[in-house]
């Protein structure tokens, strides 16, 4: 090989040395993602929302129930079996399958899609577990609606089946095709979806009775139907949030609300990319996350007021590094989350929550009144929470782990 060939392969091999470790450094160095300790505004101080309100100053500090600081640690005897801030015990209910996972709030009963057989199940106060539909199992599906009061439940499968099913009755009817990602109104007597026709001039975001009838378009969707999430607020006024606002930033961007009447409600300000919305039960405080380059490209939680008149109003951070899918309300101003170990997260996670599988969930508490943010429990062992609910008396968490399908309660009191 003569000397001209010879070092153009010497550079090649550089040049692709170079490119893999630049590829890694960008897509799979893990990087330090914040842990919930201090949580500032720009004023300086620890705020979040207060019921009246007002912003009301809060500890911003990271703390176990007993007010000592952040840690996880064991008694000597081992792990705790009611949750005190650090590794706690948990209960297996169901070994594997579950899915799609909803709490009565009356009774507090547990209901879960088994993905093995397509059945529903009911899980009572005594450990009873109940089949719900043992005569008509819906096998394979992609998701699960559940209605508030969880009697029915509107079951889309891959192929662009849609099925509603009362369980009370008994009875199902098949939806349009062409219809996705329902949503029940907060009375369960309406539902919106959108409707993906195969001419973009006739998707449309729709409201319709839970039967499919009485349909009425809310807002066109045309080539942005991917941009639009459909989320009901408990007043019953807002249906969907849509990311095609307009430019403001690099790292920023405006979402907009759709009107159940096409009011002209506040657009939102979101710190960073991949917004994620969950109302509170009254619907005057709309959790979100999202991630931004400041924090690793990895999720972070955020609120902001609710309301129409103060909608997108005291954006606050929570100061926890996780998605809006791993929390859930226990009421208007409590909030229970499952947040990742910040070392299992990977640089720019935030992109992809189904890639975060191996990251060792530790459950916490935020009160929402005065800021501060508790350390309820680790679970004993390593889970990647996938879905989590709380009972109505706060008595227990239940969550499903996304590695092996089972089913955990873990207890608080």
């Amino acid at each position: 090989m003569d000397k001209r060939k010879l070092l153009a392969l010497i550079g090649l091999i550089v040049v692709t040395i170079g490119l893999a470790i630049g590829i890694y450094f960008v897509f799979f160095r893990s990087a330090p993602a914040p842990t919930p300790t201090d949580v500032t505004t720009p004023g300086g101080g620890g705020q979040l929302l207060g019921a009246d309100g007002e912003r009301i100053p809060g500890t911003g500090v990271t703390t176990t129930p007993d007010g000592g600081p952040q840690g996880i640690g064991t008694e000597p005897g081992g792990a705790s079996p009611i949750a005190d801030g650090g590794i706690t015990r948990v209960r297996q209910l169901v070994p594997s399958g579950t899915a799609n996972i909803t709490v009565e709030g009356n009774s507090g009963t547990v209901q879960y899609y088994d993905t093995d057989t397509g059945l529903f199940h009911k899980i009572l106060a005594d450990g009873t577990n109940v089949v719900l539909n043992d005569e008509a199992p819906f096998p394979n599906a992609k998701d699960v609606n559940w209605s508030n009061a969880t009697d029915k439940a509107i079951i889309e499968f891959p192929d662009g089946a849609n099925v509603l099913y009362n369980f009370e009755t008994k009875q199902q009817v098949t939806l349009p095709s062409h219809w996705a990602e329902f949503e029940f109104s907060p009375n369960d007597s309406q539902i919106a979806a959108k409707k993906l026709s195969i001419d973009p001039s006739s998707r449309y975001l729709v409201i319709a009775s839970p039967d499919g009838t009485s349909a009425k378009n809310v807002v066109a969707l045309g080539q942005n139907a991917n941009k639009v999430q459909v989320s009901w607020s408990p007043n019953d006024q807002m249906v969907a949030f849509s990311q095609t606002g307009r430019a403001i930033g690099l790292g920023r961007e405006q979402v907009l609300v759709v009107g159940k009447n096409n009011e002209n409600f506040k657009a939102l300000t979101v710190e960073g990319l991949g917004f994620k919305p969950k109302w509170s039960p009254q619907g005057d405080i709309l959790l979100y996350s999202s991630f931004r380059q400041a924090n690793n490209l990895a999720p972070e939680l955020w609120v902001v007021r609710g309301t129409a008149d103060r909608l997108g109003e005291d954006r606050q951070p929570l100061g926890l590094s996780t998605w809006v899918e791993k929390c859930t309300f226990a009421n208007n101003t409590t909030l229970y989350c499952a947040v990742p170990d910040p070392d299992r997260l990977p640089y720019g996670i935030g992109f992809q929550l189904a890639l975060a599988t191996n990251t060792d969930d530790s459950i916490y508490k935020v009160d929402l009144e005065t800021g501060r943010t508790t350390l309820v429990g680790k679970p004993e062992g390593s889970f990647t929470i996938d879905s989590l609910r709380v009972a109505p008396d706060e008595s227990a968490v239940y969550f499903t782990d996304r590695i092996t399908g089972s089913l955990q309660q873990m207890q608080l009191q």
